[in-house]
């Protein structure tokens, strides 16, 4: 895991991880000869990646999960199915050793045809984005607030990136909690299908980093230390 937050910085950080760790493209896998779309060294941790590389140089601390959560599972013998409640595990362990996290985004990559996960906005093709939000947890609505409020921001600035939201109550055929549990500002977000490129995704993320980016400051304005080389002033 990666982590490089700003000096001095008292704005909260951002942590990024991937419970399906190896969702990939199959641009990526039938080069290798495989249709699975799955991949362990080009898959949406690059995305993410591009997507705290971007916060990063907007002024936001990040901490991006690289973790293999899918080999983690191989290791313990757990089925696919356990993915979330793994990666749960990881991201709390991150949480209680950095504090300071107080944004949480588990990026994925949707199966969806290319029809529906993309969009061509001003002649640049981009992943379309979509946030999943699970009612199976007590503060859901601050969840979906949250995402609704980055979906106008997105919209206003790409329009058509942004997907209709999908919330999926706890059942028998839905997870219906993705990990939102852990904090009031953790979010699902699904960042174009398999029939994107990863170019288009990584575009994507980076506009998503910039509305967030937007977001945070706007929420949590920081001053700068005061200088204390002669002559006063203020530095960062």
């Amino acid at each position: 895991m990666s982590a490089r937050p700003l000096l001095f910085s008292a704005r909260p950080s951002v942590y990024i991880y991937h419970t399906h760790n190896r969702e990939s493209w199959l641009s990526v896998t039938e080069a290798k000869g495989r249709k699975d779309a799955m991949d362990a060294e080009m898959n949406i941790t690059a995305v993410g990646r591009a997507f705290a590389e971007a916060l990063e140089a907007a002024g936001i601390p990040v901490y991006h999960e690289t973790t293999d959560i899918y080999a983690l599972l191989q290791k313990d013998g757990l089925p696919y199915s356990a993915s979330y409640e793994k990666s749960k595990t990881v991201a709390l362990a991150a949480m209680a050793r950095h504090p300071d996290i107080r944004y949480l985004f588990d990026l994925h990559r949707d199966a969806m045809p290319r029809k529906a996960t993309t969009a061509t906005i001003d002649g640049t093709t981009f992943a379309r984005i979509l946030f999943v939000i699970g009612k199976g947890n007590p503060h859901w609505e601050k969840n979906k607030a949250l995402a609704e409020a980055l979906a106008r921001r997105l919209e206003a600035k790409k329009p058509g990136l942004v997907r209709p939201m999908i919330v999926h109550e706890k059942n028998r055929w839905y997870n219906g909690e993705y990990n939102q549990s852990l904090a009031e500002n953790a979010l699902t977000v699904e960042i174009g299908g398999q029939e994107n490129t990863p170019e288009e995704a990584i575009r994507s993320a980076r506009v998503l980093a910039e509305v967030v980016a937007e977001y945070i400051l706007e929420a949590q304005p920081v001053s700068a230390p005061p200088d204390t080389r002669a002559g006063g002033g203020e530095t960062r």
